[in-house]
C-alpha cells in the first residue's frame, strides 16, 4: 500500500458489515427492529411523490439533488432518520415515514 512501510491487513474494519447488512435488511435479509413502513418511496422510484418527498428532506438539512429520484443519497437520509428514530433501517419512506417526519 502506497505511504505504508511493512505489512498491511486488509481485510480488518471497525465496523461489522455483516450485522449492518442483516439489520438493513439488505441481500434478502428481513429488517430487525421496530418497522415502520413496509410499503412507500424506495431506492429506484421516480416522479412527483418522491420529488416531494425530497424538498422535505432538503428542508431538514440533508444535501440531495433536487430531482425526482430516489437514488443512494436519499436512501442513506431516509435511512438515517429511520434509524435515529430506532426504527429499522429499511430504505422504505411510507406513510408513517411522512407522518412522522416530514412537516
Amino acid at each position: 500500500m502506497n505511504g505504508i512501510s511493512g505489512n498491511v491487513d486488509l481485510n480488518r474494519t471497525g465496523k461489522n458489515y455483516p450485522v449492518i447488512i442483516k439489520n438493513a435488511g439488505k441481500n434478502g435479509f428481513k429488517p430487525t427492529g421496530n418497522v415502520l413502513d413496509t410499503d412507500g418511496f424506495h431506492k429506484g422510484d421516480k416522479g412527483l411523490g418522491v420529488y416531494f418527498l425530497k424538498r422535505g428532506l432538503i428542508a431538514s438539512g440533508y444535501k440531495l439533488d433536487d430531482n425526482d429520484v430516489f437514488g443512494d443519497g436519499t436512501e442513506k437520509a431516509v435511512n438515517d432518520i429511520l434509524g435515529k428514530s430506532g426504527y429499522a433501517r429499511n430504505g422504505i419512506a411510507g406513510k408513517g415515514f411522512a407522518r412522522k417526519f416530514i412537516k
